[in-house]
């Protein structure tokens, strides 16, 4: 069963991979792929109807919240490079530092509540299933992009 979920990631991947190149199927890749993520967590946290659709309305939102923050985040980022860039003084560059401070609170704060809100709808051994899934879904996913990044540039030789 693992392989068939493991080679179902792989084809997922690939798919999105092939579309990385053209900006709206980038996005189109990355739905295909979240997609996944939610049914292996169906799955890995063995939730009955009634529960998925709880716990997806949770999920959703806090997914909503943390794709602001990085978003946010990004902005700064992007705003830090254009100072350095100007080669201005430390100033400007330290007021960035500490918005994304504050930034980095704001996601700690937004996965604590968002952990403490899914005992309304988990239970603990289903949060820490999914507190692991979680962190394994991302480590597999590094890695298969890796492998792939890796065999492109072999092909490329």
């Amino acid at each position: 069963m693992t392989t068939k979920i493991f080679v179902a990631l792989v084809v997922v991947c690939c798919t999105g991979l092939s579309y990385a190149q053209n900006r709206p199927n980038q996005f189109r890749g990355q739905q295909r792929v979240e997609q996944f993520k939610k049914l292996r967590m169906i799955e890995a946290l063995k939730l009955d109807e009634d529960t998925s659709v709880r716990f997806f309305a949770k999920y959703n939102k806090h997914e909503d919240v943390m794709r602001e923050i990085n978003k946010q985040r990004d902005d700064l980022i992007d705003q830090l490079q254009e100072v350095r860039k100007s080669n201005s003084d430390g100033a400007g560059m330290e007021k960035i530092f500490t918005d994304l401070g504050v930034l980095d609170i704001k996601q700690a704060e937004e996965r604590h509540r968002f952990l403490d809100d899914m005992k309304t709808a988990l239970s603990t051994q289903q949060i820490a299933d999914f507190v692991i899934f979680e962190r394994n879904f991302a480590r597999n996913l590094r890695q298969l992009m890796q492998e792939m990044a890796q065999e492109r540039r072999q092909g490329q030789r």
